[in-house]
């Protein structure tokens, strides 16, 4: 679990606890953040990945598709790779949902312009509201 997991989750719950559906891209092996959401909110948490395991499904977010992520009031990624960052973006963009990463803390010369830095607790998160 990463330190700011619980912060984290706290802002999604702060911010989106009436949310229908909330999407992780790119889950990889840290799960923490989704555990947690499904676990404690009433809403549709979805995690996809291009190598899928567990309750992960498949998803190339570069031919993305889109029928995965309609509803979705967030979309989030944790510590994507930067290459990703602009096709996380057009999926948020495509479906109306806000976009939420948690970057690797290197990552800061990659945050495009149109995202907000937002720190809560321990979290660093750039935040990209439709």
């Amino acid at each position: 679990m990463l330190a700011d997991t619980p912060d984290i989750v706290r802002y999604i719950y702060a911010n989106y606890s009436g949310a229908e559906k909330i999407v992780e891209i790119g889950i990889g092996s840290e799960d923490s953040v989704y555990r947690t959401l499904k676990r404690e909110m009433d809403a549709e948490i979805l995690a996809v990945d291009i190598q899928p395991s567990g309750e992960s499904i498949f998803d190339d977010i570069f031919e993305p598709d889109l029928n995965q992520y309609q509803g979705a009031s967030l979309i989030y990624s944790i510590r994507p790779n930067p290459e990703l960052i602009s096709a996380l973006r057009k999926i948020a963009q495509a479906v109306g949902a806000n976009l939420l990463i948690r970057p690797l803390s290197t990552d800061s010369f990659h945050k495009p312009e149109s995202m907000k830095l937002v720190n809560f607790g321990k979290a660093v998160l750039w935040v990209e509201v439709r």
